[in-house]
């Protein structure tokens, strides 16, 4: 939902409008003022219907792509290419086509001893294929298009390879060594040796064909160099090495990650818990962590966003999660293995976190908080800043739902206690409680945009209740109308713009418009996932088509399969023809309701248009006054003034947040100080064809001093409007708006010359007094001057 509250420093809240109210009984304007134009507005690409509801595909969301998502047991190494991605885990090796976008799975059953199935080590060789020694030693190969294996004659303990060659090691009671064959003749008694009496089982890697080995499980040393010597560790043996760029990534028996600068031996950064083998490929180094592959950058010196698994703590994953819910584009999800609440930004794709307290199983939002609840307790964070707000506990038994609406949170009991809380700024957190009469126990409650609450009961039955009667005012349930009938066990509910009804049960989201429909939730986006994945929760919002599911196993999706109304799509189904037509206007005014939710469009891009130009929304708190332009079948076109910013702004109200509608009789009113009611135009301005000064809907203009026949007076909307009708130099008559600042009853043009006709020729009267006065004016000029000079003489 909008925001609605604000958390200044030291946790305090307080309610805000989302748009503060405006007096639209406009005070008298400035009679000079130039004629006023719409506002110029941001340029907006508008789609049609059709396009808006092209190229919409499922896709993940957390974590972000297909290849990420592999729930994985216990791996032990990675391989990774340009084309493919291996990763082996027990006595199974996972491939990812990256062509393709697709894993595909080989099982391991060569031997007899199940143990001895389990994949230990594999590589990539530059010839495509991939190279695995499983625990009975032996090395074998497996194509990576078709999943074929090959068993080999090579038998080590590990091995590494660089072009054609591969090093392996040898361990025998006493010593280890290192030997080497090619790829086209893998038979252990083919192979040559390259360094022997090693103490211990050794970890080896190459960087570029340079071969590099522990001595002892402690020294890095460097084949063909015996100079070569680098203590790694004082107690622990290292278990993986991994060179690139000149650093050292290795692995210990506890382990731990360290890098150290490979010529100089200083350690530079050390990452504790989890990490067994490595791998480096195209630039980074891919480390087996617990049940995760992760990928580390050597450029940013970091661990990237990228990990292969299931579950995970990174910031773009989730672990054991409950719930979800949709904040404006702010995807929120309650994250209880992490202990966090998961914040992912649906339209820039960030990530961030709240660090919660609680395991949540509901979440609900305003925009400017989020509470998250168990069955006990709840707690309000900030949702910016993740700061804990305040904790509400004590209810009368277990929470059943919660939700958040404009600055106020709503909580219902399994006992039908209802309960609504709201912070003051000076007396803090006011609790109310009532109990609910219904027969049945409450069992989920949702908010609408509106500010209106829903309640499912055991019985199925969903009721509405308006924010005065879920607390204030209980109504008598026998009496009161139930919205719809969900299914008994449903798991959430949740309310579109329109105030249509949704809910979950068994993978199924049902829809209850004004016939009942079903969408089957079962899809297959990720590895392991299958129809019967279950859903956990849902999420929609009022700007897009798009709903996202929470699955079981820590993943989330948005999909387009359901027909899901928007502010963005309301279709304008020829409501435009009147407006811009050249017949005479059809208008009314309207008033309405406090919390009416205003969908803004923008008129300039109207005419012509599939679906109506939208700008934005906003849930008002008091009543406007509007001037209705049209209508369609479910919604009010409307013009209202903001007096605050002197703007215009046009929009979409659903009929019934129509309080009421103005009789003709109650804004037309006849106007009054007009002889024979004529009046005159102060300034040149345009007659307009609706009480709505926009240059969109002129009839013409009007020149300064010109003759209108005032009709009528509107004084209920923005400024106050004459009705005028306007006869041109045709004779034609035209009718329409003028403010009532800009006609007087005064004719402020000159007068026209008058002229009298003495004998054969014409008098102009105006051009002689016009000699008369400048005769008179020189007579005075010399009476003056006479008395000026005379005045001289005597003094």
């Amino acid at each position: 939902m909008l925001s609605a509250s604000v958390f200044p420093a030291g946790g305090a809240i307080f309610s805000r409008a989302e748009q503060s109210g405006a007096d639209f009984l406009s005070a008298a304007e400035d009679k000079n003022k130039a004629d006023p134009l719409l506002p110029s507005v941001p340029q907006k690409e508008y789609l049609s219907l059709s396009a808006r509801e092209d190229n919409k595909e499922d896709a993940l969301l957390l974590p972000a792509s297909y290849d990420q998502y592999l729930p994985l047991s216990a791996p032990s190494d990675a391989a990774v290419t340009e084309a493919y991605t291996a990763i082996a885990d027990g006595n199974l090796i996972y491939v990812y086509n990256r062509g393709e976008n697709e894993y595909r799975c080989y099982e391991h059953t060569a031997n007899v001893d199940a143990e001895k199935n389990n994949v230990a080590k594999l590589q990539f060789a530059e010839n495509g294929i991939l190279y695995f020694l499983d625990a009975s030693t032996y090395l074998y190969t497996l194509d990576p298009a078709t999943l074929t294996e090959r068993k080999t004659s090579l038998v080590c303990s590990t091995f590494t390879i660089f072009s054609d060659v591969i090093y392996f090691t040898n361990v025998s009671s006493s010593k280890s060594q290192i030997s080497k064959t090619t790829l086209d003749n893998l038979d252990s008694s083919a192979a040559e040796s390259v360094v022997g009496g090693i103490t211990s089982k050794p970890a080896i890697t190459q960087d570029n064909g340079v071969l590099y080995y522990t001595e002892g499980g402690k020294i890095l040393c460097k084949a063909n160099d015996s100079s070569f010597a680098r203590r790694l560790t004082e107690s622990e043996t290292v278990v993986s090495l991994a060179v690139y760029s000149n650093r050292l990534y290795y692995t210990d028996t506890a382990k731990n990650l360290y890098v150290r600068d490979l010529n100089e031996g200083t350690l530079l950064d050390t990452f504790e818990g989890g990490y067994s083998a490595l791998t480096v490929s195209d630039g980074y180094v891919y480390a087996v962590k617990n049940d995760a592959v992760r990928q580390y950058s050597p450029l940013d010196k970091a661990f990237t966003d990228y990990e292969i698994c299931a579950s995970s703590d990174a910031e773009n994953r989730l672990s054991s999660a409950a719930a979800t819910l949709l904040c404006g584009d702010l995807l929120l999800t309650a994250d209880n293995g992490n202990d966090r609440i998961s914040v992912y930004d649906t339209k820039t794709n960030a990530y961030r976190s709240i660090e919660t307290e609680l395991n949540a199983t509901m979440l609900a939002s305003d925009g400017a908080a989020v509470l998250a609840a168990d069955s006990a307790s709840a707690i309000l964070y900030d949702l910016a800043s993740g700061k804990k707000l305040h904790t509400f506990e004590n209810f009368a038994s277990d929470l059943a739902g919660i939700a958040a609406s404009y600055g106020k949170y709503y909580f219902i009991t399994d006992n039908n206690y209802f309960y609504c809380a709201q912070h003051d700024e000076e007396t803090g957190w006011k609790v109310k409680s009532v109990q609910n009469p219904y027969s049945y126990p409450t069992r989920l409650l949702a908010g609408d945009i509106y500010g209106n609450l829903y309640v499912a009961y055991a019985d199925g039955n969903v009721y509405s209740f308006t924010e005065n009667e879920f607390i204030t005012s209980q109504p008598d349930m026998s009496k009161k109308e139930k919205v719809c009938t969900v299914p008994v066990q449903a798991e959430k509910i949740a309310v579109d713009y329109e105030q249509t009804v949704y809910a979950l049960y068994k993978n199924e989201l049902y829809k209850y418009a004004h016939e009942q429909v079903s969408y089957s939730l079962g899809k297959t986006l990720v590895y392991g996932q299958t129809e019967s994945t279950a859903v956990l929760s849902f999420a929609f919002g009022v700007e897009e088509q798009a709903v996202y599911l929470l699955y079981e196993g820590d993943f989330a999706v948005r999909t387009y399969d359901v027909d899901l109304p928007t502010v963005k799509s309301i279709a304008v189904n020829g409501a435009d023809e009147a407006i811009f037509s050249e017949e005479s206007a059809s208008f009314s005014v309207i008033q309405t309701k406090e919390n009416a939710l205003m969908v803004n469009f923008d008129i300039a891009e109207l005419k012509g248009a599939e679906v109506f130009p939208y700008l934005s929304f906003v849930r008002e708190t008091q009543s406007r006054t509007a001037l209705k332009l049209g209508e369609t079948d479910k919604y009010h076109l409307i013009a209202v003034f903001d007096e605050g910013s002197k703007s215009y702004s046009t929009a979409l109200i659903l009929k019934e947040y129509c309080e009421r509608e103005y009789s003709e009789e109650e804004y037309l009113k006849p106007p009054a100080g007009f002889t024979d009611g004529t009046g005159y135009l102060t300034n040149e301005v345009s007659l307009y064809k609706y009480p709505y000064l926009t240059a969109l809907l002129t009839v013409q203009k009007l020149d300064k001093n010109a003759a209108v026949t005032v009709l009528g007076e509107i004084d209920t909307l923005d400024y106050r409007y004459y009705y005028v009708s306007y006869t041109d130099e045709n004779g034609a008559v035209k009718t329409g708006y003028v403010p009532k600042g800009y006609v007087t009853n005064f004719n402020g043009a000159p007068p026209d010359a008058e002229t009298a006709e003495y004998g054969a020729a014409d008098t102009d009267f105006d051009s002689l007094w016009r000699m008369c006065f400048l005769l008179l004016g020189c007579a005075c000029i010399c009476v003056l001057a006479d008395y000026l000079i005379l005045h001289k003489r005597k003094s």
